[in-house]
């Protein structure tokens, strides 16, 4: 298209729409607006970052609660239901039995239901608080619910909470 059409154009598009005539090329004035739009755009990219910056800890949070719960569940599968079970019984003379716990089962039970706790409560603070050291004893606490054995479980299974 020659210059002359192309002004021929925008002529007949200014006056059929009554806009007023382009001081410089389209071309250019599309430029022109590109650029004023990316100066003005400071506090749009400004809320992008930050968007994904939250994002980004959001989800990382979220893994570790997921995590966490699934760890939480197995230890209450494998351990609680293991420990809350007398290991020894008593007969009384009239040969009754009685099942109880021995000392180290006591003390094995203790220490396992404290641990349950000192967890039930992290994961409360974690999703109350929502600070950072909350989610960091989250982190420290799925370590210690998890099996010693090394073992890890497999991710795309649900967490079975009771």
């Amino acid at each position: 298209m020659t210059s002359a059409a192309y002004k021929l154009i925008l002529r007949k598009i200014m006056e059929t729409t009554n806009t007023p005539p382009l001081t410089q090329p389209y071309s250019s004035t599309i430029d022109i607006a590109i650029k004023d739009s990316i100066k003005e755009s400071n506090s749009k990219l400004y809320g992008i970052v930050v968007d994904r910056f939250v994002k980004q800890e959001v989800d990382r949070r979220a893994d570790l609660l997921y995590n966490f719960i699934a760890a939480l569940a197995a230890f209450k599968k494998s351990v609680i239901n293991k420990v809350s079970k007398p290991d020894i019984t008593t007969y009384s003379p009239e040969g009754v039995a009685t099942p109880s716990f021995s000392a180290a089962a006591f003390q094995a039970k203790e220490k396992a239901f404290e641990k349950l706790n000192k967890a039930e409560n992290a994961l409360e603070k974690a999703l109350t608080n929502g600070d950072n050291q909350s989610y960091q004893t989250i982190e420290s606490l799925t370590k210690e619910l998890s099996p010693s054995q090394g073992q890890e479980k497999p991710k795309d299974k649900e967490p079975e909470v009771k």
